[in-house]
């Protein structure tokens, strides 16, 4: 899986707001859009992991430090839930 975050800077601090990510068997993208799109991002993850029975690699461009705290964040929220 591939993906790529574009996020606003309010307050110095990046927001994600778009998500694009494809797979290598599917060319057509998916998009996440809104607050909610690194959310909407780790479920779809977790569908292609066939609830976590299959490995996925992921693979991201130019990932930033703090869309990588949100994303550890948020799914570590998820595998507690």
């Amino acid at each position: 899986m591939f993906f790529d975050i574009e996020a606003m800077q309010p307050q110095e601090q990046h927001v994600a707001n778009l998500i694009v990510a494809e797979t290598e068997d599917n060319p057509q993208p998916f998009r996440f859009r809104g607050d909610q799109c690194v959310q909407e991002l780790l479920e779809w993850l977790d569908t292609l992991t066939l609830n976590e029975t299959r490995p996925v690699n992921v693979i991201t461009h130019n990932f930033q430090h703090s869309m990588k705290i949100e994303i550890y964040g948020k799914l570590k929220l998820c595998k507690s839930a």
